[in-house]
């Protein structure tokens, strides 16, 4: 028995899993990868600025804290507050 799981299509027949090279190249799949990815990538680098130059201005660790803090806030608070149906 393979490891591999098969996928059925519309008309019934079985088509094998792609590689993830494959889904990286597909025009759909790749671009909402890649852009998910550029997205996650400028967010991190909008915190750590932002942490930088909270820092540069005051020379206050609380003051990079409570950034920080007022960054991921919102997160924390609206998360539970969605419903599975909702993310997907």
């Amino acid at each position: 028995m393979s490891s591999r799981t098969v996928r059925p299509t519309t008309d019934g027949e079985e088509v094998p899993p792609r590689s993830a090279r494959h889904l990286l190249m597909d025009p759909v799949f790749g671009r909402y990868f890649f852009g998910r990815m550029l997205s996650s990538v400028g967010v991190w680098i909008h915190n750590i600025v932002a942490a930088l130059f909270a820092f540069e201005l005051t020379g206050s660790a609380f003051v990079v804290g409570l950034v920080s803090v007022a960054q991921f806030l919102p997160q924390l608070v609206l998360a539970p507050l969605r419903t599975r149906d909702e993310i997907m």
